[in-house]
């Protein structure tokens, strides 16, 4: 019974996922569509992205320390509350400075005292050799919500202007984040974890030190870092089949909600399993990244004519593809080195700084790319980029295989 009520904790805690970070993340998910409500140039939309990784920076590591001294109730709880109170304020689509003011405030809710809890109630919930199922789940359910959100946007775009659909998709994820943080309130019994910091533990700076010094949470972050920033950089080929190959605004919307939310739906779990197969994240983490090389160039390489928008629609769900085994992915390669469990949480908070530290300025740096070189070299410019990005991450990959107990044993 227990077994039961933990994966449908699994389920519900990625509908959550997606309810709180799909709204802080609003501009970069629904590009086009917020695009076209708010009016705001690519560089400008970069910023309010870049407002959110920037907070992230601080929130990761702190929010990480935070959770290792709080409850992970308590900290969800509060997070699914703040969020709809925030979305509230741009219900009358307000400037961009206020605009970035609010997601400063939505970033501290989804990153600082949201994240760590996260990955830790996902973790708690079962064995370390099912951990990788268990995202994959967890992600599926995320990717099941987010998909059927994107759904309702496109239904919004159809029947309404662009100003009116976007705010209510702000009430739609207004309403998931009231209703999975009552779900929570009522249904989630968090368990004490044997070696769990407390207040006075006067080993913590000392556990946090020796994890800084540790190589190999380094490269797993440096490795995180490409796989993250070449999944979330492939937002940019829906604007670019619409800009350039002229895709209609609701063909790109939806083929967006796939991308982000579809494709993973089936591939969420089958990444999980692939890594519990293969005991080992970090090996199929340097497949992945392979993958995403190829697909860098195939972009890079294909002619700008309408005839060949297949041929990027393709990269698109295979950019999303890999994205779903580098979700499913984010903290599974911690399984396979050791630290403090003093430090669990403070740990995930230093491998996510790095690991998504691109959200503070790379969407900031591809939207200029776009304003200063034009839509067409813009987007080749953004692909060449993050191809070497991806093939930096899997240098960072190979060297990690000398610290992982898994490619060792």
């Amino acid at each position: 019974m227990k077994q039961k009520t933990n994966w449908l904790l699994v389920v519900l805690g990625g509908v959550g996922y997606t309810a709180l970070i799909g709204a802080s993340y609003v501009a970069n998910l629904q590009y086009v569509l917020f695009q076209a409500a708010t009016g705001f140039s690519d560089a400008e939309i970069g910023a309010i992205v870049g407002v959110v990784g920037s907070v992230a920076l601080f929130g990761y590591l702190f929010g990480g320390v935070l959770s290792d001294f709080m409850k992970t109730k308590t900290l969800m709880v509060l997070s699914h509350f703040a969020v709809p109170v925030l979305l509230f304020f741009l219900l009358g689509m307000p400037n961009h400075r206020t605009f970035m003011i609010i997601e400063f405030g939505l970033a501290f809710f989804s990153i600082f005292t949201y994240w760590t809890p996260m990955a830790k109630f996902v973790s708690d919930l079962g064995a370390p050799e099912d951990e990788g199922k268990r995202y994959g789940f967890f992600f599926m359910a995320s990717s099941i919500t987010g998909f059927l959100v994107g759904l309702v946007a496109a239904y919004f775009i159809r029947h309404f202007d662009a100003v009116v659909a976007l705010r209510n998709v702000f009430l739609v994820y207004m309403g998931l984040n009231i209703i999975t943080g009552l779900a929570i309130i009522f249904s989630y019994k968090e368990q004490a974890v044997e070696g769990e910091a407390s207040l006075d533990d006067k080993f913590q700076l000392k556990y946090v030190w020796q994890a800084l010094k540790m190589p190999a949470i380094w490269l797993i972050g440096i490795m995180g870092f490409a796989a993250y920033g070449t999944g979330k950089a492939m937002v940019y080929l829906t604007p670019y089949l619409q800009d350039c190959f002229g895709l209609p605004l609701e063909t790109v919307q939806i083929l967006s909600s796939v991308s982000a939310y579809g494709i993973a739906i089936f591939m969420s779990p089958v990444a999980g399993m692939l890594t519990d197969k293969m005991k080992s994240a970090t090996k199929l983490l340097r497949i992945m990244l392979v993958g995403f090389i190829i697909t860098c160039v195939a972009v890079y390489l294909v002619p700008v004519q309408a005839s060949f928008s297949w041929v990027l629609i393709v990269c698109l769900c295979l950019g999303a593809a890999f994205y779903a085994i580098d979700q499913a992915n984010w903290f599974t390669p911690l399984s396979e080195i050791s630290f403090p469990s003093q430090v669990r949480g403070t740990v995930i908070g230093i491998v996510s700084v790095l690991e998504f530290s691109g959200d503070a300025f790379l969407y900031n740096v591809y939207g200029n790319m776009l304003e200063n070189n034009g839509l067409e070299a813009g987007y080749k410019m953004i692909y060449m980029n993050i191809g070497i990005i991806a093939v930096v991450g899997l240098l960072a990959g190979v060297i990690l295989k000398k610290y992982t107990r898994k490619d060792n044993a």
